[in-house]
């Protein structure tokens, strides 16, 4: 069994695995109107795929963790398939267009494919529409727990604790998460 992981806000948790919540944004690998539930391989892959995707940490985010059988079909995008500069921009309408065709040949439940952070990592792109969709687990929502050096604020000057790590502010820490004061 595979396991792969979605970082999202808390408000968003209920419906991340859902038509209704994919369905609102287009994507590197989907246009707007084609829904894929975007995926990583492993929880520190889904964070850096947050992060170059969202200004950490405006909000409170939490971690998913889905459950993808062993004889759940897959379609894999080899990182020698792609163009070189796949990751640019202007190749955005290439890869939509691989994702829009294989959701529309409904080939399998999910899509592995290069991320386009680390591309010897994958991400696994989740349809919700496929009949197999409903074999996939997952799991409960559950708070972040990261390093507070992350949010960009390790020189901001206000203190470290006994290892020398900037200590956030008292008002950046919530049940075992660290938040910016906007949440």
């Amino acid at each position: 069994m595979r396991t792969v992981w979605r970082i999202t806000t808390a408000l968003l948790a209920a419906t991340v695995f859902s038509r209704e919540g994919a369905d609102l944004y287009r994507g590197r690998w989907n246009p707007k109107g084609f829904v894929l539930v975007y995926t990583a391989e492993s929880r520190a892959m889904a964070l850096l795929e947050m992060m170059m995707q969202d200004a950490p940490w405006r909000v409170r985010y939490v971690l998913i963790q889905a459950q993808l059988p062993d004889m759940l079909g897959e379609t894999l995008v080899e990182l020698a398939d792609l163009a070189p500069d796949w990751r640019g921009l202007e190749r955005r309408a290439a890869l939509q267009s691989i994702g829009r065709d294989w959701l529309e040949r409904g080939r399998s439940a999910v899509l592995a494919v290069p991320s386009a952070v680390v591309p010897a990592e994958r991400n696994y792109l989740l349809n919700p529409a496929h009949l197999d969709f409903a074999r996939i687990t997952m799991g409960k929502p559950k708070a972040m727990d990261t390093d507070f050096r992350l949010m960009g604020h390790a020189s901001a000057g206000q203190g470290s604790d006994a290892a020398g790590s900037p200590a956030p502010p008292s008002s950046h820490r919530r049940s075992g998460a660290i938040l910016p004061k906007r949440y």
